[in-house]
């Protein structure tokens, strides 16, 4: 028996340049053109990060602000101060308890902070300020 025979391959044709198959595998590697590259050949490459740091930059000196959430469950998000009136807006639906609920807690202070990844860019320090936990009633029944 030969490793042909053996392992199933399909054999080479000098006319259609197709490359050996093995029976039972996938046959997308076969389906390659003749030049050898693949879909990787043609993925899309991230941006560079010089690129993405300068669009923030760019976006927080055209007058937006940014805000860090500094504590609480939501602490270390970065947002746009805009964007994030808007999430507490939408958190006025929810449940006290809620997690979503616990971004109506945070308020701006008039600290500022540098952004960790990114230099030059700084926002605004939000604090979070949980309510106070609710008032019990007991009675006693006699």
């Amino acid at each position: 028996m030969t490793t042909q025979q053996h392992f199933g391959w399909s054999a080479l044709t000098p006319d259609t340049g197709v490359t050996p198959t093995v029976g039972g595998k996938s046959t997308r590697t076969a389906a390659r053109p003749p030049g050898g590259r693949g879909p990787e050949a043609t993925r899309q490459h991230r941006p560079s990060p010089g690129h993405r740091l300068s669009r923030l930059a760019v976006r927080a000196d055209d007058g937006r602000e940014l805000a860090v959430l500094v504590d609480g469950p939501w602490r270390g998000r970065w947002y746009w101060a805009d964007q994030l009136a808007a999430m507490q807006h939408a958190a006025a639906r929810y449940p006290d308890g809620h997690p979503a609920a616990e971004l109506r807690t945070y308020t701006p202070t008039e600290t500022w902070t540098e952004h960790p990844v990114e230099p030059g860019v700084t926002g605004r320090v939000w604090r979070h300020h949980p309510p106070a936990p609710a008032a019990t009633i007991t009675r006693r029944s006699t």
